[in-house]
């Protein structure tokens, strides 16, 4: 592969060498240097490779459209034009352009290029940013690797011919078997997007040796979302893989009560005696209490395999209170478990199946749900625990409903984070109750560490996770990592680092 690129950088530089007397209209060029080309962060097979001469940049038009999937381009050697034709939905696509000239015809309208359109090699070479943005691509120049970026929304999905190797590189950096911090495994998806801009954290959890999936997105814009390393033994990390959640179902639970509160169901300052009788201090307990971790009940729970949730909240009857209810702040997923009984009780139906007809399949989040030993061993990412750098299998962490017993993806974590700016999940007013601090610095479900910053973490056997949202930017860090206390916080820290400012 390098022998074969520095043959192509070689072959390109004196061709236009040899060529620059001829340039159209009499102009010089500059000597032109062969450069990357990626969409959506996935390297594609050409045959004549892009180029930068000077500040500008060219791609050739036959080769960058066919390498899409549904597209057909034409020459007419009569006019020295060449066409490019597409369908992206529902709206069809047709582009024109002529050697030597600077304008394009896009679906019959003029769009004046950078640079007048050049015949390289028997290649129609054009000027990459005007077109493309004119067609709805972003265009972003990484000036470290030398590579051209075009990214859109479903870009990667089109990708027909990706470049041999092209999805294994800059993968996860752990592998069953393999050391942390080696070779880097696969970066799984041809529409795994690694923009300019967010590269850097790509390197970053390379480099890191994260094992799992990310995804970062600013204001609807997709600008990171890969895989990395082992999701099991043969099979790679990437943007669809399940993975247990830990304690991110809390966001869940929470907006779950609010939702039953909205429809008049229940209200959050009801007493949990009325829904799960003999709680100790179960009359002066709310559900804003168990909501927002001020219950006084106790941190766990008696985590027994195959314990139903009756068997779980009999137990946790049983538990000495830590303080009144209300006076102070201590994490409990015990509360959590509890609120799951108050949905069983409210709308009849199990917290799993509720949490998946009622919230997850109205918006299309087809890959969450409710774990269990035996869906897990078939359908989730297995989970692992790190020892002298090696990945080695992990027990099963049991858990209940409501505290740590959801799954998703990163794609339909992404769906519910977009959800909570709509009224698709709650109304704002509810909205805003989850991201309001109480005690402890904690709304309902989500820390909240300072004014529009909100996040949440999970962790137990085999799994380590991370909802991280800037509310006012519209800004979203997700890592879903199947390894045991992976330190996914201090790297959503070092990658919002690396972010551009907004």
């Amino acid at each position: 592969m390098a022998n074969r690129y520095r043959q192509r950088i070689a072959c390109m530089l004196a061709l236009f060498l040899s060529v620059a007397a001829a340039a159209p209209g009499g102009e010089v060029w500059a000597e032109a240097e062969a450069v990357r080309l990626k969409m959506n962060g996935t390297a594609i097979k050409l045959e004549h490779s892009p180029f930068k001469d000077g500040e500008h940049l060219f791609i050739p038009l036959r080769g960058v459209f066919e390498s899409l999937k549904g597209t057909k381009v034409g020459w007419d050697e009569a006019t020295r034009s060449a066409t490019a034709e597409m369908k992206d939905k529902s709206v069809a696509i047709r582009i024109q352009v002529t050697i030597g000239s600077r304008e394009a015809e896009i679906n019959g309208n003029k769009v004046e290029l950078e640079q007048p359109v050049r015949l390289v090699d028997g290649a129609t070479m054009v000027p990459v940013r005007k077109l493309n943005e004119a067609i709805g691509n972003r265009v972003e120049w990484e000036e470290e690797t030398q590579t051209i970026h075009l990214i859109r929304n479903g870009l990667g999905r089109r990708i027909a011919n990706p470049e041999a190797g092209a999805q294994t590189e800059g993968g996860g950096a752990v592998s069953v078997d393999g050391k942390a911090g080696s070779k880097p495994g696969a970066a799984v998806g041809s529409e795994g997007v690694v923009t300019a801009a967010a590269a850097a954290a790509d390197r970053y959890l390379q480099e890191a040796g994260f094992n799992g999936t990310a995804l970062v997105a600013r204001k609807g814009e997709l600008l990171l979302e890969r895989g990395y390393g082992q999701e099991r033994p043969g099979k790679s990390n990437g943007p669809d893989t399940r993975f247990r959640l830990m304690s991110l179902t809390k966001g869940m639970t929470a907006t779950a009560i609010l939702r039953l509160e909205e429809q008049g169901l229940l209200n959050t300052s009801d007493s949990i005696q009325t829904y799960v009788p003999g709680l100790p201090q179960g009359d002066k307990i709310t559900i804003r209490h168990l909501l927002s971790h001020t219950s006084g009940l106790p941190r766990e729970y008696p985590r027994t395999p195959d314990a139903t949730l009756e068997q779980t909240l009999d137990a946790i009857r049983k538990s000495e209170p830590l303080f009144e209810p209300g006076k102070k702040f201590s994490y409990s997923n015990a509360g959590y478990v509890v609120l799951a009984a108050v949905i069983e009780k409210v709308t009849g139906k199990s917290y799993g199946d509720y949490v998946r007809s009622t919230l997850f399949a109205p918006l299309g989040m087809e890959r969450s749900g409710q774990s269990s030993p035996a869906y897990d061993a078939e359908h989730l990412a297995a989970g692992y625990w790190l020892e002298g750098g090696k990945l080695k299998p992990e027990t099963y962490h049991v858990s209940q409903p409501g505290a740590g017993d959801l799954y998703s993806t990163v794609r339909d974590l992404y769906v519910w984070d977009r959800a909570l700016y709509t009224e698709r999940l709650l109304k704002p007013e509810s909205v805003g109750r989850l991201f309001a601090p109480n005690l402890g610095g904690y709304g309902y479900g989500w820390y909240v560490k300072e004014p529009q910053t909100a996040y949440h973490t999970g962790s137990g056997s085999g799994f380590s996770t991370m909802f991280y949202r800037k509310l006012d930017e519209e800004l979203v860090v997700i890592l879903l990592s199947n390894v045991t206390e992976a330190d996914v916080k201090g790297m959503t820290q070092k990658i919002l680092t690396l972010l551009p400012q907004s």
